[in-house]
């Protein structure tokens, strides 16, 4: 009888969300125009020819546009991976918000949000925090092991124009002018 009682609850609880739009966002910006929360974040970037030295996985965008093999991008970019539950990518956030606000059309940003395992609840963070630049969601933390492989969040790297993938900081950042300083430092001058 119990388990009985957990399944129908189990199950009202998940029809209850899905009826308030708790699921993943739209990876398909020609069906949906997105949520407002969707609305907030700059739309995903297109596969480019040539692509860089990114590892070849392909993640859900998670504002508006479509999926993203990271293979397919090209430098310069700055990557973030972030996760939700991270105390430190909390507190760096708005950091990176501002960063990309001064600098965004100078340096391009992707935001790859690591080991949430709800996207939209992942997707109200990034907006609450103010970031506007593209987001990617690897639900499953795949990059762990690759080029773009991490002990911990945040991490931070930059692709450079030659696909080269340089690591900036395997942990926060305390302010914008390191993250220019580091920057400055890898030959990208802001």
């Amino acid at each position: 009888m119990r388990a009985l009682l957990a399944a129908t609850a189990a199950l009202l609880v998940a029809a209850t969300l899905a009826g308030c739009g708790v699921g993943p966002p739209s990876t398909d910006s020609a069906k949906d125009s997105g949520s407002p929360q969707q609305q907030a974040i700059a739309p995903c970037p297109s596969a480019q020819p040539g692509g860089g030295g990114l590892p070849q996985v392909t993640f859900g965008c998670l504002g508006r546009g479509p999926s993203v093999d990271l293979s397919s991008l090209k430098g310069p970019l700055l990557i973030n991976l972030w996760g939700g539950w991270c105390v430190e990518c909390m507190k760096e956030m708005p950091m990176l918000a501002a960063f990309y606000d001064k600098y965004g059309n100078k340096l391009p940003m992707l935001g790859i949000d690591s080991g949430d395992t709800v996207p939209s609840v992942a997707l109200n963070v990034a907006v609450t925090k103010g970031e506007k630049f593209p987001q990617v969601v690897d639900q499953a933390m795949k990059l762990r092991g690759t080029a773009l492989g991490y002990s911990g969040l945040p991490a931070t790297f930059l692709l450079t124009a030659s696909g080269k993938v340089v690591a900036v900081k395997r942990s926060s950042f305390d302010s914008e002018g390191e993250l220019v300083g580091d920057l400055d430092k890898l030959g990208v001058h802001l």
